[in-house]
């Protein structure tokens, strides 16, 4: 084919198109039909996979044990976080020094003295210090030194000044 024909000859020899509605092919029905299926499909597996994650996150929040300590009130309302032992008991301060078993909430021992807002720390035999006072009292502060274990008083020392929680060394020298 050399020869050139022009494009309204070429376009009077095409028969002439119906005007009309497009005929519905049955391709195109099933195309339809699957991608609303698929559709469907998505939309049940993301749900599921919603409903999973949330069936997850609560057996990760749920509450183990609860212990409820009413003498643990502060003035400011405010108090030292929990200690935990090397074997999972949790010593919390209050009005008194409670050692609580960390598996079960039940409580081990009660130590009857303030601990004034701070943290008990656990030196390397296991002996808990801490700073106790005296509610609402200008009476000297004192360093505790308890059993953890047992809860009995090992010895205690009036300290010359208010303290914050003491530190242990690894050499079992308390810092305050």
């Amino acid at each position: 084919m050399s020869e050139w024909i022009p494009l309204s000859e070429l376009m009077d020899s095409l028969a002439p198109t119906n005007p009309a509605a497009p005929v519905k092919s049955k391709k195109r029905k099933v195309l339809i039909r699957i991608g609303a299926f698929l559709g469907v499909g998505v939309v049940l597996l993301i749900a599921a996979n919603v409903a999973d994650m949330i069936k997850r996150a609560k057996k990760m929040e749920r509450v183990i044990w609860e212990l409820r300590i009413n003498d643990i009130q502060y003035e400011d309302g405010f108090g030292a976080p929990p200690t935990i032992g090397a074997d999972g008991t949790i010593f919390v301060g209050g009005n008194k020094l409670y050692a609580v078993n960390g598996k079960t909430g039940d409580v081990i021992w009660k130590f009857d003295q303030r601990t004034g807002g701070t943290a008990p720390a656990i030196g390397p035999d296991g002996t808990l210090f801490f700073r106790g006072d005296h509610a609402k009292s200008i009476a000297p502060v004192k360093l505790y030194a308890v059993d953890s274990k047992t809860g009995d008083l090992k010895w205690d020392i009036k300290l010359r000044t208010d303290a914050t929680s003491p530190t242990v060394g690894s050499d079992g020298t308390v810092y305050i």
